[in-house]
């Protein structure tokens, strides 16, 4: 068994889990980046036999240093906030709490492929110069992705 597991699993009722199923039946597959900018680990969370992970957990590398974690935390809370809901290909935090001297950020998986650098910089581009009707729900990113289309299937997005 695994920390990541017990931690979950000490928690389920607390972090009000039930909608991932009884806690009962968890397995992580362990993901540590190897770009040398990483600061934390990131865990996939698969739950009652599932195929696919329904959650990540992150912590980080060096126990304390998880300031990093304290700025994601903090700014996908901003942003659920904005609306009281998830933004569409946003992770929504399900816990962000101490666990015997390591903080663990937990969230729910977002579905997908991984999204490329320059493509994340396109995207990025987008949403600063929409960011007020981002939060309002009238800014769709579909139609800055099928206007961009032939730009973005460069960069490996559909």
């Amino acid at each position: 068994m695994n920390a990541i597991n017990t931690f979950l699993r000490e928690n389920w009722q607390r972090f009000k889990l039930s909608r991932f199923g009884d806690g009962t039946a968890l397995s992580s597959v362990l993901l540590t980046p190897g770009f040398q900018a990483s600061s934390h680990i990131i865990a996939f969370v698969l739950t009652d036999g599932q195929p696919t992970a329904k959650m990540v957990v992150k912590l980080p590398r060096i126990p304390g240093d998880h300031a990093r974690l304290d700025i994601e935390a903090a700014n996908l809370r901003y942003l659920f906030n904005l609306r009281k809901s998830v933004f569409p290909g946003t992770p929504e935090v399900l816990a962000y709490d101490n666990w015997h001297g390591h903080k663990m950020l937990v969230e729910t998986m977002v579905p997908g492929s991984v999204l490329r650098p320059a493509a994340a910089r396109a995207q990025l581009r987008f949403c600063a110069a929409n960011r007020s009707r981002l939060a309002d729900g009238t800014a769709h990113n579909h139609q800055n992705c099928h206007r961009n289309a032939p730009k973005m299937a460069r960069y490996g997005v559909r």
